[in-house]
């Protein structure tokens, strides 16, 4: 994924661009959570700077300033002190203040090279402690049709809309009219989601900025269609097992809630069951019937395991 650059993003955080390119760079925002990170954290820092009631400094902080305005001061030319005044001819009481060494007065430069050091020292602490790590991975929702609901993780259901969002840990559910497309890492992977489904979207991975993993459950109920770009891996927990692929095509729907269809379209779907641990091909199109078993496979479970037979055909009724 291509992010975008450092001037984009302070232009976008303090609104100065085109509505033609906001528009543009809004959609590359809602499939990158890493730069949208970058931008909450640049607003975040401007209404810090502009708030008159900024939290006093850690002593983290104060002691990286102390640090730096020592370092300026150190390489920083020293003024020429004043003339010494004549001491008054009547006696007075000697000020504490005056015991201590006289010192130069501060030139205006230096006062100037102060604030900037404050300004600096501000800047860093707010960077080391407001900069987001890599954030949750979103998707894009697209062609929404009928009915079609959005879990949050914190319990509250909405209905999307085009070009709204699903974070990781939330649940897309769609009635027997509904449908949805989603889109991770700016389309490494494109999932439609079809009627009467009920999707868990766990989480997702990424390596150097890109997606590289994405995981999902569905208990009794989906029908959907997965299709990942090469070098991206996506798992499907399902009623009767785990599905996997990397960089391919299948679909996926219940005719029951423990027999399901299988159809790979691209690349190779591994499933791992109660039968073991075996690959369907491209062109592959099965009925798996689990029916009569529950669990999944073990960690011992034996590679390339025969897939159960078709009930619905011939090879099954004897």
């Amino acid at each position: 994924m291509q992010h975008l650059t450092w001037e984009e993003l302070t232009d976008y955080s303090d609104s100065r661009l085109p509505a033609e390119r906001v528009a543009a760079l809004e959609m590359h925002l809602a499939l990158c959570s890493s730069c949208a990170g970058q931008v909450a954290w640049l607003q975040r820092a401007t209404d810090l700077l502009r708030d008159d009631a900024f939290p006093a400094p850690t002593p983290a902080a104060r002691r990286s300033a102390d640090a730096l305005f020592d370092s300026r001061m150190a390489s920083a030319p020293v003024a020429n002190p004043a003339r010494p005044t004549p001491a008054p001819s009547v006696p007075r009481p000697v000020l504490t203040a005056e015991r201590n060494a006289k010192r130069p007065p501060i030139a205006w430069w230096q006062r100037v090279a102060w604030v900037g050091a404050a300004l600096a020292a501000l800047l860093i602490v707010v960077y080391l402690t407001g900069l987001p790590a890599q954030g949750p991975l979103v998707a894009a929702v697209q062609d929404l049709h009928g009915q079609v609901e959005i879990i949050a993780p914190d319990g509250n259901s909405s209905l999307p809309s085009t070009g709204g969002t699903l974070r990781e840990g939330s649940t897309i559910i769609t009635g027997a009219d509904g449908s949805a497309q989603l889109l991770f890492g700016d389309g490494a992977v494109r999932i439609v989601v079809g009627r009467e489904s009920h999707i868990d979207y766990v989480g997702g991975t990424e390596t150097e900025g890109a997606l590289s993993a994405l995981n999902l459950v569905t208990d009794t109920s989906g029908d959907l269609s997965i299709d990942a770009q090469p070098g991206v891996t996506v798992q499907l927990q399902t009623g009767v097992g785990q599905f996997s692929t990397t960089g391919g095509h299948f679909l996926f729907h219940y005719l029951e809630p423990r027999i399901v269809a299988v159809q790979v379209i691209r690349g190779t779907v591994t499933a791992s069951t109660s039968r073991g641990v075996y690959d369907l091909t491209e062109g592959e199109n099965r009925v798996l019937d689990y029916s009569q078993e529950s669990g999944i496979a073990p960690a011992d479970a034996s590679r390339n395991a025969p897939p159960p037979d078709d009930p619905y055909s011939g090879a099954a009724q004897e």
